[in-house]
């Protein structure tokens, strides 16, 4: 994939790719329009049509900024999110992915290094023309691709009842400009999803980006339960360890942190042009389509109930604070002390990321059971 990307970027001087960032990356008046306070605005969308963000176009400029900038950050944190559905659903092997709103195809190039043996079906959907161009050569050795120009031009896969296994939508839901055309995208994604099928929805870690996971999360637990007469459910794989309303609220959302290399040479595929790391934060949901009363559903609540972790752990004297979301739908702050742990958990506890799992039982892990 580098040496693909430099073959689009290399025609550009260092100074063209800095005036680029400087403009594109660095300058606001330039970059997205996007509200930074969601504090008082609850998870869900409307059917409201109005605009809430103005539309954002990626022209060659702006296009050959990501390509150059932010494309690394996107890509480590599409990485982490794929490698928490692998170790979720070790045996899913999805042979047709569905990249929607893919950019230069991103997703596309992640799913290849985790499901190249089972994948051979990849299709692309892209509004603009210049990361059509970007995609075709950054994926022109996939087997099996195509590209579409937005989801209306799917209509004939709705139509003719065709289906993806894995779809993926990265960066797209805070980039769209009102609540009714996330419905309808959400609706139609879901629609395409094949039974076992999973749904990957990636976005910022800013309040704006994980408020759209989470609305998103929440319309399919609402369309699911709805249809009461329906054959379909759904199974919350990751981050959520549960299926209630995300307890989520006000100044708190739900976000994680990728890191990946700071470019400041993009033209120059080396190790060298790595100087530190920057911390990318994200917002993500898998979502995997299932039959009500199936195996697998009926597998995954059955599982050791777990929590996640939604800050990194806070060190202090001879104790760990975690703060965890539970299976009950909760966010708890716990504490593991020194005194009380076993000696292996409270090792763990200290050692333990942001986003990992822990044992939902506290009594679990105490030395005195």
């Amino acid at each position: 994939m580098l040496d693909r990307l430099t073959s689009v970027v290399r025609s550009r001087t260092h100074s063209q790719l800095e005036t680029l960032r400087q403009k594109h990356v660095g300058d606001r008046r330039n970059t997205r329009q996007l509200p930074l306070d969601m504090s008082k605005t609850p998870i869900g969308w409307s059917m409201d049509r109005s605009e809430l963000i103005p539309p954002f176009a990626y022209g060659p400029a702006e296009t050959l900024a990501y390509l150059s900038y932010e494309l690394e950050a996107t890509y480590a944190c599409s990485h982490a999110v794929f490698t928490e559905l692998q170790k979720r659903l070790p045996n899913f092997e999805p042979k047709s992915v569905l990249d929607f709103g893919a950019g230069p195809g991103t997703a596309s190039w992640v799913a290849k290094a985790f499901y190249e043996k089972s994948l051979d079906k990849y299709r692309v959907v892209e509004p603009s023309q210049s990361m059509v161009d970007a995609a075709e050569v950054l994926l022109e050795d996939f087997s099996g691709l195509s590209i579409r120009r937005s989801i209306a031009d799917m209509s004939r896969d709705i139509d003719a009842g065709n289906k993806y296994d894995l779809i993926v939508a990265s960066y797209v839901f805070s980039e769209i400009t009102n609540d009714f055309e996330r419905v309808a995208t959400t609706s139609a994604l879901w629609e395409l999803l094949s039974e076992n099928g999973c749904l990957v929805v990636v976005d910022r870690g800013s309040p704006w980006g994980s408020h759209h996971v989470r609305s998103a999360r929440q319309f399919v637990l609402d369309s699911v339960a709805e249809n009461e007469s329906g054959e379909e459910g759904v199974h919350i794989v990751a981050p959520c360890p549960h299926h209630f309303e995300c307890p989520a609220a006000g100044s708190t959302w739900c976000h994680f942190v990728q890191r990946s290399p700071i470019v400041n040479r993009p033209r120059e595929v080396t190790t060298k042009r790595w100087h530190g790391q920057k911390g990318s934060k994200f917002s993500y949901m898998i979502m995997q389509k299932t039959r009500k009363g199936s195996d697998e559903g009926a597998a995954a609540r059955m599982k050791k109930p777990i929590a996640r972790m939604l800050r990194a752990p806070l060190l202090a004297t001879r104790h760990v604070h975690l703060d965890l979301c539970t299976p009950d739908g909760k966010l708890e702050r716990r504490s593991v002390t020194k005194g009380k742990a076993t000696r292996e958990v409270y090792r763990a506890s200290r050692k333990a990321h942001w986003g990992a799992l822990w044992p939902a039982d506290w009594t679990s892990y105490l030395k005195d059971k």
